[in-house]
């Protein structure tokens, strides 16, 4: 990078920081649609943000990282929704009765599992152990709107490679 970049890095403060996050709050959509971006998708951009104003700390191109002290939008937690016992006899139901051949499988092991979709279609078949009767999540795929790839769970979720065993 030129010296010119690491001039402007320099003379970024926290308050032109917190300047960004506010307007893309309030209007940082690329996608045409009012309004802001989700605070889960601030909080995004501050970590990037962080991380690489931590390394050019480190490489001793910066002197302190400004982002340590911008404040990111509370992100709100979500309650997990679970289906009732009664629902997940209707739905295995629905699944011994699937018309596709692959279609009652999925429903199966996602509800023995509790696996997202992405995990279920990262399997492989190295992931089964039938004699066992278990199934590993090792990763998931991921699709975004240009290209699809699989991923593995970063450290803080690495409970989300898992192991379980299947009950029926």
């Amino acid at each position: 990078m030129s010296a010119h970049y690491w001039a402007s890095a320099r003379a970024l403060t926290t308050l032109e920081i917190q300047a960004i996050y506010d307007r893309l709050a309030a209007g940082g959509r690329r996608d045409g649609k009012p309004g802001g971006l989700a605070p889960q998708h601030i909080l995004a951009v501050h970590r990037c943000l962080h991380r690489a104003l931590a390394q050019a700390v480190t490489w001793r191109l910066l002197a302190r990282n400004v982002t340590s002290d911008a404040t990111t939008p509370p992100v709100p937690s979500t309650e997990v929704v679970t289906l009732a016992p009664q629902q997940i006899a209707v739905l295995l139901d629905a699944a011994d009765r699937a018309p596709s051949p692959w279609l009652g499988t999925w429903i199966i092991l996602a509800t023995a599992t509790g696996a997202r979709n992405g995990e279920l279609c990262g399997l492989e078949w190295s992931d089964l152990d039938l004699d066992a009767g278990t199934v590993r999540f090792r990763q998931a795929l991921t699709i975004s709107t240009r290209r699809s790839s699989l991923t593995t769970p970063t450290p803080a979720r690495a409970a989300g490679a898992r192991n379980s065993r299947s009950g029926r």
